[in-house]
Parts: structure tokens; C-alpha cells; sequence
């Protein structure tokens, strides 16, 4: 089945608003993330212990970080860290990362 010009269209639509519900500042980002580069490296380029963050999807980096700080994703370090992020510094921390390639 092919899709309709209009089906194309609303799902375009619909993933713009989802990156706009989660549009944070990465300049606000960056000075909120100093903590993340403790484990995760300088800019987020990774470490043998924790995963790459830089040039993610925002969304994914959103996703995680709200499973994590709601405990639905179980890391004991990052539900730590996560807990104490509020809705605004999530999306500003996940902003820098994507932004970073």
C-alpha cells in the first residue's frame, strides 16, 4: 500500500511537533551537562564504562533521561543523576548532545 501524499504529510508534521515539544537550549545545555562528562567524556564522546551521548537524537536523550530519572530505566549512577533533573534542564542537556557530532 502506498502512502497518500496527506499521510506523508501528517507524519512530517507530527515529528516536527515532537522535536519542538522537546526543543531545549544547548548553550543551557552544555553548562548543565559538566556533570555528565565525568563518566561519560569530554563533550560526551564516550568512555569504556558509559556510552557515547554526543550526536544522539534529542528524543532518544530524552526518553532515556526521563526513564531513568522516573526509575522505568534502571541504572543506579544515572537514576541518580537523573532524579534530580527537572523537565526544562532535561531537554537543554539532551539539546547540547544532539547538537555535538
Amino acid at each position: 500500500m502506498r502512502a497518500s501524499t496527506k499521510q506523508i504529510a501528517i507524519v512530517l508534521a507530527l515529528s516536527a511537533i515532537a522535536n519542538i515539544a522537546h526543543a531545549g537550549d544547548a548553550a543551557a545545555g552544555k553548562t548543565a551537562a559538566t556533570s555528565c562528562f565525568s563518566c561519560h567524556g569530554a563533550a560526551g564522546a564516550g568512555t569504556a564504562s558509559a556510552p557515547r551521548l554526543a550526536g544522539l537524537a534529542n528524543d532518544q536523550l530524552v526518553t532515556k533521561l526521563q526513564g531513568y530519572r522516573s526509575g522505568t530505566l534502571k541504572n543506579p549512577m544515572m537514576g541518580m543523576v537523573a532524579k534530580k533533573l527537572s523537565d526544562e534542564q532535561i531537554d537543554n542537556i539532551s539539546a547540547y548532545f544532539t547538537a555535538l557530532k
